[in-house]
């Protein structure tokens, strides 16, 4: 799995195209295992989930070789304008 995203990660970098990866702790180590750190080694930036309901980084603990994220998916139930939606945050 580690090196089927590294080489994804290089082709759509090699292509021109800017490279994120969505992942939890849990999911990262699941997937990945704890030694993976494909994406972090592209400079891929990193939106993680943690539905805490707090918008911050406060939560965040270093995975996958990132030690700080780009993004945060805070709560997987927002409402707005009558639709259910995700709420990120991003500073």
């Amino acid at each position: 799995n580690c090196y089927f995203l590294a080489t994804m990660i290089s082709t759509a970098q090699g292509q021109g195209a800017a490279v994120g990866v969505y992942a939890s702790e849990y999911m990262w180590s699941s997937i990945m295992g704890d030694s993976c750190t494909a994406g972090s080694d592209a400079c891929a930036a990193l939106w993680y989930a943690h539905y805490d309901g707090n918008p911050s980084f406060s939560d965040f603990t270093a995975f996958g070789g990132w030690s700080s994220p780009t993004m945060k998916q805070y709560s997987d139930s927002v409402g707005f304008c009558g639709l259910n939606a995700d709420a990120d945050y991003r500073p």
